[in-house]
């Protein structure tokens, strides 16, 4: 990733992220899951040098920067995206290297998924909040995270609440809705795959990424109510 710090300007650079053990249902629902941001979302987002995030686990920092923006702060649950956000009101510029890549250990099971997923869907609201004016003059980031946090509110709606009820009431093939997206989340997913020679892996794993997703709808829609309803935000 050093060579990105030839650009004065570059304060972080963050790297590709896959699972290291990809065997159980939410191993592999996060294996699909980092394939499809990481070799799709994170690409664009660099293209017009805005990564939403530089992940904590795999990311190097310029010293100066990193002091100027106070470091990690702990004034949300995900100081990395804080950080991230920071240096960009700092006027500094983040890039995702692809070619360097990192194996950390993913949750094995649900009731650690779910502590993880909690703390990642509580963070995102939390730093919308603390940041979406220092964001708002920056279009693609702003953009980007504005559609990020409608769709993710308006697919967890569907998911969790129109698409049962349909299915209940006027007819089971509303339960096609659950899929219906497979296409766009198969096509780059098995592309990257296959360049990393995990076409089998991939395949056998796209199914518990739509098992993941409802997990995460579910726990975002319940930090939604939290953070900006009740005023009860997570501090630990």
């Amino acid at each position: 990733m050093l060579p990105a710090f030839e650009d004065r300007e570059v304060a972080a650079a963050c790297g590709f992220v896959i699972p290291r053990h990809v065997h159980s249902v939410w191993e592999r629902g996060r294996y699909v899951e980092y394939l499809f941001a990481f070799s799709f979302h994170k690409q664009v987002q660099d293209f017009f040098g805005r990564p939403t995030i530089s992940s904590g686990c795999f990311s190097v920092y310029r010293c100066a920067p990193l002091r100027r923006a106070g470091g990690w702060g702990q004034r949300t649950m995900a100081e990395d995206m804080d950080l991230t956000w920071t240096m960009y009101e700092l006027g500094y510029r983040v890039r995702f290297v692809p070619e360097a890549v990192s194996y950390p250990v993913e949750p094995h099971d649900l009731a650690f998924l779910r502590k993880q997923l909690t703390r990642c869907s509580h963070a995102f609201i939390q730093n919308v909040r603390v940041h979406w004016r220092g964001i708002v003059p920056m279009p693609y980031l702003f953009s980007a995270v504005a559609v990020a946090l409608s769709d993710a509110v308006l697919a967890s709606l569907v998911f969790l609440v129109a698409l049962p009820l349909l299915a209940a009431i006027v007819s089971p093939v509303f339960l096609v809705g659950y899929v219906v997206d497979a296409p766009v989340i198969a096509i780059p997913v098995l592309m990257a795959a296959w360049r990393r020679r995990e076409l089998g892996k991939a395949m056998a794993s796209l199914p518990a990424f739509f098992v993941l997703r409802l997990v995460y709808g579910y726990l975002l829609l319940k930090a939604l109510a939290l953070e900006l309803v009740l005023r009860r935000p997570l501090t630990t």
